[in-house]
């Protein structure tokens, strides 16, 4: 509908100041404010109700709507397909899944399919079996609400753009981003360990830092146990994490336990790219495959980057 700033006649008293919804008040030039705005009818009409009628502020709350509104689908595009996000719908996730398989360009083997997962790396991975340990107590998870229209677009920007930090290295704009989505729906799995993957980068990057010894060392230790904690919160909400999975094996010390928990990652989401070339590289110390052991992990490289061509550190693997 044009630039974020066109103004229309809006038959509201103080139009500088906007309404008072929600004992919030509402600048009608802030663009940020006129971002959140979907197309649920005719802008410039839902532009006025949402400034007159508090009927069409809660109609505008609905997740019928939202789900159905070109606001949803642009905000959901930003969000890169291979990473992973609940509030998808079932029949997104299925266009993703079929695009990747029929998009025989990304294929970087030729075949023209996506590559499998070898048999024996699945017959392995299902057979894992991970009693999560009860060393670290676990911070309660936040109380979840329903998530109403407006709060989950501004969910899903602030996750967007918290992805857009963090392949920039802006690791702390990209926590703050996180943080305000997970506020959102603080048991979000996905979430948890996105906020954990940022956390354990800033702790590397804290760690390397040129700053006083013991200083860097208490920050260090600090983000990275904050970074641990989030991916066990991952787990806890929801058992069967891919991503915390795959996040709780940087803190296994022991080779054999850290394949272990990227092999029930895999087990749990196949498409996950992270999943799939850290357990690639970590096959190096195994001796189970023998002389095949080489052809698996081309394999899984081959399919994380056909999932995520972002996967620059897989390409010289």
């Amino acid at each position: 509908p044009g630039s974020r700033h066109s103004m229309v006649a809006v038959p509201y008293r103080d139009c500088t100041a906007g309404p008072d919804i929600g004992n919030r008040r509402f600048h009608l030039g802030d663009s940020d404010h006129l971002a959140a705005v979907h197309d649920f009818l005719d802008f410039p009409t839902v532009y006025v109700l949402l400034c007159t009628s508090r009927c069409a502020l809660a109609l505008f709350q609905e997740l019928s709507l939202y789900e159905a509104s070109a606001r949803r689908r642009i905000l959901i595009g930003t969000i890169p397909s291979y990473i992973g996000f609940r509030w998808r719908l079932p029949e997104e996730v299925a266009a993703i899944q079929s695009k990747l398989h029929s998009n025989t360009s990304a294929h970087a083997h030729g075949s023209g399919k996506l590559p499998e997962v070898p048999n024996p790396i699945l017959e392995e991975a299902a057979s894992v079996e991970i009693s999560l340990s009860d060393s670290v107590p676990l911070r309660a998870l936040r109380t979840s609400y329903p998530l109403t229209a407006m709060s989950l677009a501004k969910l899903t920007f602030s996750f967007a753009k918290g992805l857009d930090a963090y392949e920039a290295k802006r690791m702390g704009t990209s926590a703050q981003l996180l943080e305000v989505a997970l506020a959102l729906d603080p048991e979000d799995d996905v979430l948890l360990s996105r906020l954990g993957d940022t956390r354990y980068a800033q702790y590397q990057e804290f760690a390397m830092a040129a700053v006083e010894a013991k200083n860097r060392t208490e920050e260090s230790q600090r983000l990275k146990d904050l970074s641990q904690q989030l991916y066990k919160q991952a787990l806890s909400a929801n058992p069967r994490s891919s991503y915390g999975f795959n996040g709780l094996a940087l803190f296994q010390d022991c080779e054999t336990t850290k394949r272990r928990y990227l092999l029930k990652a895999v087990a749990l989401d196949n498409y996950n790219s992270y999943a799939l070339v850290n357990l690639a590289m970590c096959l190096d110390s195994s001796d189970r495959y023998g002389t095949s052991l080489p052809d698996h992990q081309l394999a899984l490289y081959q399919r994380a980057l056909a999932i995520n061509p972002n996967l620059f550190y897989a390409r010289p693997a």
